[in-house]
């Protein structure tokens, strides 16, 4: 044999189609149902051989096998490696003396129906499996919410509990409150007080006090103008003020003095007793609408629903974020990268939020007042719930297990055309 000869690369080995396996694999049944039969026959023979060589050995007065007579000698058919073409065609011979029909027969054919389920049920498997639920899940989850729900009824109902509080100067809360609020300098453009603009609640019906439109009141601090607008029998009318309605006149600032002052004027009337109203309603307050100025002005600003409030309502889907992550962390640290635990952590938090979510519902439907449903504890709970129907889309989808079928199809594919690529042939009893 040459040098080349001897390199010379093994053949691949051609795809054959399902047909031709589907035969094989019903050759290779058949010999095997034979067999198992000629093994069934053979043991039959041997038992009812041991029945009658105790028999014998009885009536000669001799001890009777106790033991299942030991097989002699097992010989098996020597093994000859054939090709794969030639495999086909002895199992085509075997099949036809047996006078098997295996034309037109696939690979599914000779599979039973409880073969085919449970093939159906791996390939139909989510792509990961959840993590069950416990005691201790359900207790941490629940205390999550009711505490989330308390934290809500305490500090996120306007004129009572701690609301009421901080808005009371002779409050010790609410004094403290207002030493801060007292911090900033008088005589800010901004504070404008005269016809149609004074009151506890004056800043509710000017723009300089909206932290949504910052360049609107650095703007007055720069120039020393008041800017505002009211309407008055639906006729909209615009106010400009360059003093107070002493007479004091409002002093002009670079923008870097503005900018400052702007921020620190209203940091501190975040502390008032009225707060800051919330940002963005003074483009409705501008409304030529008289409704809608009335909802954002007399029905939410004038009765404590401020910036403050909004504020304090955060405090409750914090405090389930803060308990549930607590409990994951001590319980599930050691799968934080799983994709079981981001479902497990999805569901506890979904499940805590909706509870605490139904507290302040109940506060809602109670107090006939739907101004105050808690809306950072509805979009942490509607982040959670999106998270988890995409989290149970990955897991269980249509796409996603068939993306993972087909991965999975694809490596054995590989590692078949592997073992093909370096066993050539193949070996027939």
């Amino acid at each position: 044999m040459s040098d080349s000869e001897a390199e010379a690369p093994k053949p691949r080995v051609a795809r054959s189609n399902d047909h031709e396996f589907a035969t094989v694999h019903r050759s290779n049944q058949s010999r095997l149902c034979h067999l198992e039969r000629d093994a069934d026959e053979l043991a039959g023979g041997m038992a009812a051989l041991r029945i009658e060589v105790n028999r014998l050995l009885e009536t000669q007065g001799q001890t009777p096998f106790v033991q299942e007579p030991a097989v002699l000698s097992q010989s098996r058919p020597a093994l000859h490696v054939v090709d794969w073409e030639a495999t086909v065609e002895e199992a085509r011979k075997h099949l036809r003396s047996s006078n098997i029909n295996f034309e037109g027969n696939q690979t599914f054919d000779l599979l039973s129906l409880d073969e085919m389920a449970e093939i159906n049920t791996h390939l139909s498997r989510p792509t990961y499996g959840r993590i069950p639920w416990d005691r201790w899940d359900f207790m941490f989850s629940f205390v999550a919410g009711i505490a989330g729900g308390l934290t809500d009824v305490v500090m996120g109902t306007p004129g009572h509990f701690v609301q009421q509080a901080v808005a009371d100067k002779n409050h010790w809360l609410g004094g403290l409150m207002e030493r801060v609020h007292a911090m900033h300098p008088g005589g800010a453009p901004i504070d404008y007080q005269g016809p149609h603009f004074g009151g506890r609640h004056h800043r509710g019906l000017t723009i300089g006090h909206d932290l949504a439109r910052p360049l609107a009141g650095i703007q007055q601090f720069r120039d020393g103008v008041f800017r505002g607008s009211y309407y008055t029998d639906g006729v909209k009318h615009v106010v400009e003020a360059a003093s107070n309605r002493l007479g004091t006149p409002f002093q002009p600032m670079t923008w870097a003095g503005a900018v400052l002052a702007w921020l620190i004027h209203n940091f501190c009337d975040f502390f008032s007793s009225a707060s800051l109203p919330i940002p963005g309603t003074s483009w409705f307050y501008e409304s030529p609408s008289r409704e809608i100025r009335v909802l954002v002005q007399r029905e939410m600003y004038q009765q404590g629903i401020n910036l403050r409030h909004l504020t304090l309502q955060t405090l409750s889907p914090f405090v389930v974020e803060v308990i549930v992550r607590c409990y994951l962390f001590a319980r599930y640290r050691t799968h934080l990268k799983d994709d079981a635990f981001n479902q497990k952590r999805a569901e506890l938090f979904s499940t805590a939020h909706a509870l605490s979510l139904g507290f302040n519902m109940g506060k809602v439907v109670l107090l006939q007042n739907p101004l105050l449903i808690n809306m950072p504890q509805v979009i942490a709970l509607m982040l959670h719930l999106g998270r988890l129907v995409l989290l149970e889309s990955k897991r269980t989808g249509y796409s996603a297990i068939v993306h993972r079928n087909v991965r999975e199809f694809k490596m054995n594919q590989t590692a078949l055309e592997q073992i093909l690529d370096d066993h050539p042939k193949v070996a027939v009893g």
